[in-house]
């Protein structure tokens, strides 16, 4: 019975050992792939130097988050929408800085 007086009905006949240890796989499996979402965004920041630093700061920020929520095995949504983010501001302030460069430097060779 549950809590409320109610049969489970959703676990009668079920081999709950079976469904903890395919959770603890899950959440392995997860905890893997937020990991490497993390390191992505960090190799991101590298790749893209000319960023400005407050966008690279944020992505520090973002993937601080994210390795919290994993660790505390909470719901990420909130800290990937907020990496997501970070890393558009890192591309974007780097194809910026580069165009500008780009644009100084063909006005010095005029």
């Amino acid at each position: 019975m549950s809590a409320t007086g109610k049969s489970d009905d959703a676990l009668e006949g079920r081999d709950i050992g079976a469904i903890a240890a395919a959770r603890t796989r899950l959440v392995s499996a997860r905890s893997v792939f937020l990991g490497a979402v993390g390191v992505n965004a960090e190799s991101l920041v590298s790749a893209n130097a000319s960023a400005d630093q407050a966008a690279k700061d944020a992505v520090s920020t973002a993937v601080t988050r994210l390795r919290s929520a994993v660790a505390d095995d909470v719901d990420a949504e909130a800290a990937l929408l907020e990496l997501r983010s970070a890393t558009d501001r890192v591309v974007a302030s780097h194809q910026a800085n580069v165009a500008a460069a780009e644009a100084a430097a063909a006005a010095a060779r005029r």
